[in-house]
């Protein structure tokens, strides 16, 4: 049975977890936004050949690592850090 405490706080959100999850949905917007224009940039600029030394490829490497930290910072949250 929840105390006065903790039912007065179920629909408040801490401003740190509000703040990690503006992060997290920040983070993906621009993972996918990266992913596509790196992708996209990377097929299409020489005439579908890949070229590693494109700038498309750091666009696209930004997007997978804006991915796996949203996808990280996610499960953090959602576990509340209780393996700390």
């Amino acid at each position: 049975m929840p105390t006065e405490t903790e039912a007065g706080d179920e629909g408040k959100d801490k401003p740190t977890t509000k703040r990690g999850r503006q992060l997290v949905s920040i983070l993906r917007l621009l993972a996918i936004a990266l992913l596509t224009v790196g992708f996209s940039g990377w097929v299409l600029e020489d005439g579908g050949e890949v070229v590693l030394e494109s700038p498309f490829v750091i666009a696209f490497a930004a997007g997978v690592g804006c991915a796996f930290a949203s996808i990280y910072l996610g499960i953090f949250l959602a576990d509340g850090g209780a393996g700390r």
